[in-house]
């Protein structure tokens, strides 16, 4: 039963990598110019901090999907598979 569940979120991780691969198909000459629009909207490469804590929350949430996109691009299934498994067990109530 573990078993037939552990795979069942694999097939889905891996269904969803195809999704991100086909529309950020790098052989695409628009798949770049709309990278480098996110990376600059959700400041990939800049700090997301801001004195005001509500455009700061905006803020992180645009970074959470530009690493959410970068993830699913540039990691393997395996990886993807352990950080979702990281995030469930810090979830759990101790």
């Amino acid at each position: 039963m573990i078993a037939g569940a552990v795979q069942n979120i694999k097939n889905y991780f891996q269904r969803r990598s195809i999704a991100y691969s086909k529309v950020f198909d790098k052989q695409s000459p628009f798949t770049h110019d709309v990278l480098v629009d996110l990376a600059k909207f959700c400041r990939a490469h800049d700090s997301s901090f801001h004195p005001n804590p509500h455009v700061q929350a905006t803020l992180e949430g645009r970074r959470e999907v530009w690493l959410r996109i970068q993830n699913n691009l540039n990691l393997s299934l395996e990886e993807i598979y352990l950080l979702h498994r990281a995030k469930q067990l810090q979830e759990k109530p101790e």
